[in-house]
């Protein structure tokens, strides 16, 4: 399983969505589901403002770059990439912007 953060400060009345790149399909808004796929879910934690993407049972189709992407104007992002070296997969974010798998590490947009 894999586990993407976006923490967000100072979010307000705006949305915070994540979109698979490859497709540009919208998988979630908010705490809602967009997708078909039943491996993907989205989490809020309110205490530190953190949107977690959930993608269980991770295959090489799940390879490829995930946006997390606030509504404001102009919109605000971060990419997340996920890549693949022989059996283990690994996270990168775009350049200048922290990414772990511990939330509490992770730099907020």
């Amino acid at each position: 399983d894999l586990l993407l953060h976006c923490q967000v400060e100072n979010l307000c009345r705006h949305t915070v969505s994540w979109i698979r790149q490859k497709d540009l399909q919208i998988l979630t808004v908010g705490s809602h589901k967009f997708t078909t796929d039943q491996r993907i879910s989205v989490e809020h934690d309110p205490r530190n403002g953190d949107f977690m993407l959930s993608i269980r049972l991770v295959s090489v189709g799940d390879l490829g770059q995930y946006e997390c992407q606030i509504s404001t104007s102009p919109v605000k992002s971060r990419v997340v990439s996920i890549r693949t070296h022989t059996t283990t997969f690994t996270i990168q974010s775009n350049p200048g912007a922290e990414h772990t798998k511990d939330p509490h590490k992770t730099s907020p947009l």
